[in-house]
């Protein structure tokens, strides 16, 4: 695949025989997305048992898989002028796994609930404003010794945040100020749900430390110094008296017990400086953030009203400004549809390996390919007119469109739109006037279907283009 050779071009596992390994292990997983590692290797045993000692080696790593993808998405990321390096945390559970009896705890996985054993992925995923997915650009590997509690101690709020497990979420700031500064005429925005709301990462970015803005929803209800008042109010009590700047219509994606729908919000806007909180041996200052409230109107019946509360160090001046701080957490979604893209597309959490080094491992090709399909179901609705020859070989769109429309294939690339929507087809798409756009999920169900028809496509091919030994040769 050309794409994968582009993507991992630079890929440094110590040595060349061990790097080709790598690109047929890729190049097959692709073609074979889903499928265990021995169901991917299609030639025997003797390749399957080549792909288990490529992913055992020292020299094979996560770090050392995404390194050439971090290259490529580091190219991408300049070449735009704003983009959203959007952070979050997926539970991989191995339940009943055999990574799951691993007795070394270097090797093993750690609780994730008192049932439930895996590890915690917290990925940096970067997009542009309108969604193109750009890539992953750090991924940190988290496994619990101990299952934390619900309810959180004095002995753990005395803890300093190095050691709680939300350090997590101040490094990725940081990581996204370091995507900023390889970047320079980039706009880099952190952008971080609940769990992102730390004041240290206000701290940062407000003692001009960080080189990157940032979007995170509040979790906790803050108190907010006044001017000329002695005492601090809550910040939702202030949102709560303070006027309704405009109207905002958002569009609400569908999930497992929710329907997807159109909500009319309304937008307040103000900017407040925060009390710090207290923190055990360290004393943190008050730090003036910008503050967007979208509070749904009227919710369906039995739905959750939409009441997001956003901090940010954007600039909230005009109406143009709120919308676009909105517009940028909303575009937050993109790496929920990532997970699920790498947990049901690509079935990452139904691998059979035995060690966390060679899990890890397998991981950090799955994150590409999940990247890969997502940049294409994305691509298909954002530039549906291009030609798809961007995105596919010769031989895939072929094969798609005699797949799809049940005649020879065009002489010229179709638009990508209408290729994209064929392979969604072959995944169960109806193309109803009410079904949008295909989604992911399609994609990668036509995907599978296609690439049987795909291998004895090029096969023909290539018996076609070769000589027929057995017919007699004109001297």
């Amino acid at each position: 695949m050309e794409w994968i050779q582009e993507e991992f071009g630079t890929i440094d596992c110590k040595d060349v025989r061990r790097n080709a390994r790598f690109f047929h292990l890729a190049t097959a997983w692709w073609t074979h997305l889903a499928a265990s590692v021995a169901a991917v290797c299609q030639q025997g045993w003797a390749e399957t048992m080549a792909a288990y000692r490529l992913v055992k080696s020292k020299y094979v790593t996560l770090a050392v898989i995404l390194a050439p993808h971090q290259t490529m998405t580091l190219r991408r990321v300049q070449a735009e002028p704003v983009v959203l390096a959007i952070q979050d945390t997926t539970e991989l559970d191995y339940t009943g796994k055999p990574i799951a009896r691993q007795t070394q705890a270097s090797e093993g996985v750690g609780p994730l609930s008192p049932k439930r054993v895996g590890c915690l992925a917290h990925v940096q995923y970067v997009v542009t404003p309108d969604r193109r997915p750009l890539g992953v650009w750090r991924v940190t590997m988290l496994v619990r010794t101990v299952l934390q509690g619900i309810t959180r101690t004095q002995a753990h709020r005395r803890k300093p945040l190095e050691d709680k497990e939300s350090v997590r979420w101040r490094d990725g700031y940081r990581d996204a100020c370091a995507l900023a500064t390889q970047a320079p005429t980039t706009k880099v925005v952190s952008v971080a749900d609940r769990e992102g709301d730390l004041y240290e990462i206000y701290a940062e970015a407000a003692a001009a430390t960080g080189t990157a803005d940032w979007v995170i929803r509040a979790c906790q209800d803050r108190m907010v110094h006044l001017v000329g008042q002695q005492r601090a109010v809550r910040l939702k009590l202030l949102l709560g008296l303070s006027p309704r700047r405009a109207l905002v219509t958002l569009e609400v994606p569908a999930v497992p017990g929710r329907c997807a729908r159109q909500a009319v919000c309304a937008r307040y806007a103000l900017t407040v400086t925060l009390r710090p909180p207290h923190r055990v041996g360290q004393k943190l200052s008050p730090v003036t953030v910008h503050v967007v409230n979208v509070r749904e109107l009227a919710p369906p019946s039995g739905e959750d009203r939409i009441d997001w509360v956003l901090l940010t160090s954007l600039s909230i001046n005009t109406l143009p400004d709120i919308r676009r701080v909105i517009a940028y957490y909303a575009a937050r979604w993109e790496i929920e549809v990532f997970f699920r893209i790498l947990k049901t597309g690509c079935h990452v959490e139904q691998l059979q390996l035995h060690t966390r080094s060679r899990l890890l491992a397998c991981l950090g090709l799955c994150l590409v390919l999940a990247w890969r399909l997502h940049w294409l179901a994305r691509l298909g609705q954002l530039t549906p007119t291009v030609p798809c020859s961007v995105a596919f070989a010769p031989e895939e769109w072929h094969v798609i469109a005699m797949l799809a429309t049940g005649d020879a294939a065009p002489a010229v690339a179709p638009p990508l739109g209408t290729v994209v929507r064929w392979l969604a087809q072959l995944g169960g798409f109806l193309g109803r006037t009410g079904d949008g756009t295909p989604g992911a999920e399609v994609l990668w169900r036509g995907w599978l279907r296609v690439q049987a028809a795909i291998t004895l496509y090029s096969l023909l091919q290539s018996e076609m283009r070769q000589p027929d030994a057995r017919s007699p040769q004109v001297c």
